[in-house]
């Protein structure tokens, strides 16, 4: 999810937002200036929520649900395309999911229900009935097909049974109507499958894909490789948990161009990490070991990201100037292993005062690790 913005209008509500806050770090608060404290101040709050909902935000007013539908509705479009938006009440005890409930609005109110202690209002008809968002999979999982849910969900609500091929706990363990005699199907699958309005496809992001590449290889030779690889070995791009290589290669954009290409986060390892996997390297090479420090790179970044357990479905594969490898791990991967690149931002402090700074200005102050 993105870094939600937290809503804060009277002085009563702060109290909640800071406790909403403390649940998710990567959370910005912003305050109705005179209002409230401790938190990026605005003036027009029918401003800040639709420049907030069209950039794509995830927006939690502490505040009546009716303020947000209001101020909202000139920019509400596509329920496809539209953020999670959250009504909690002043005191915490109430957190209602307005809109985006199946993009991660409807588990990120019963989780923040559960920090404050207080009760979701999520009417969804098939999350109430069967206890699960079919079209809104757990972290680290992710529906192929989802243009068919609604059909599929249409069918479930009538009465149809389901089958589940494959291993899903968050199935197993929901209120579905599961029988091996089910006109619908769950399938969990390892490789690129169609699914249907009778058939949904999901896929766990368990495969970490590894990358060397000479300096300024071009993105469309790596990402040609890396299609090529995924083809050869029958796994599907939804899988991919992130790319990851050695931390010499922060700086090579024909990797992050890539990463970006497939929508996927880009991680860096060190060579220590990386030599640490060299015993389960297929392809050790003294030559990467005298230039980098470690014997691997594709190989090994892809072992380290993918865990202990994991297994190299995919030894390393050469093009002119790149290579590529793929480890499966046996769950989900945690796409922050490792480290990011480094973020540059130019900033300008405003006429003066703290208070007359932008709030996009005062994000970056905030989360800035070095102020120069």
């Amino acid at each position: 999810m993105n870094e939600p913005a937290i809503i804060v209008l009277t002085a009563n509500g702060q109290e909640t937002a800071k406790r909403i806050s403390a649940a998710l770090p990567d959370a910005e608060i912003f305050v109705r200036r005179g209002r409230a404290i401790d938190g990026t101040a605005f003036d027009d709050t029918g401003e800040i929520l639709r420049n907030l909902f069209t950039k794509g935000r995830t927006i939690i007013g502490v505040c009546a649900a009716g303020i947000l539908i209001r101020l909202l509705a000139p920019v509400l479009n596509s329920k496809r395309d539209e953020p999670p938006v959250l009504a909690v009440s002043e005191d915490g005890a109430v957190v209602i999911p307005l809109l985006g409930g199946h993009r991660g609005g409807n588990r990120l109110a019963a989780e923040l229900a559960e920090t404050l202690g207080g009760q979701s209002a999520i009417t969804t008809a098939s999350d109430r009935r069967f206890g699960v968002a079919l079209d809104d999979p757990p972290s680290g999982w992710v529906l192929s097909n989802p243009a068919d849910a609604n059909a599929f969900l249409a069918k479930l609500l009538d009465g149809a049974a389901v089958q589940l091929h494959g291993t899903a706990d968050w199935v197993t363990n929901s209120d579905l109507p599961l029988s091996e005699s089910g006109d619908l199907i769950i399938e969990v699958a390892e490789t690129p499958t169609e699914g249907g309005p009778d058939h949904l496809v999901y896929h766990k992001r368990d495969l970490a894909i590894g990358i060397g590449c000479e300096r300024d290889t071009s993105a469309d030779e790596i990402r040609n490789l890396v299609t090529q690889v995924l083809t050869t070995n029958s796994l599907p791009r939804e899988a991919i948990a992130g790319i990851w290589t050695i931390d010499l290669k922060m700086d090579e954009p024909g990797i992050a161009d890539t990463a970006t290409s497939f929508g996927v986060p880009l991680r860096f390892f060190g060579p220590d990490t990386l030599e640490a996997e060299t015993p389960r390297l297929a392809n050790p090479s003294e030559v990467v070991f005298r230039e980098v420090g470690a014997h691997g790179v594709a190989e090994a970044a892809a072992l380290a990201a993918a865990g202990a357990e994991s297994t190299l479905i995919a030894p390393k594969v050469k093009s002119l100037r790149a290579t590529c490898a793929v480890a499966r791990a046996d769950s989900p991967i945690d796409g922050h292993l490792g480290t990011g690149r480094g973020h540059l931002a130019l900033v300008g402090l405003g006429p003066g005062q703290e208070a007359w700074r932008s709030g996009e200005a005062a994000q970056q102050l905030r989360d800035a690790e070095d102020i120069v």
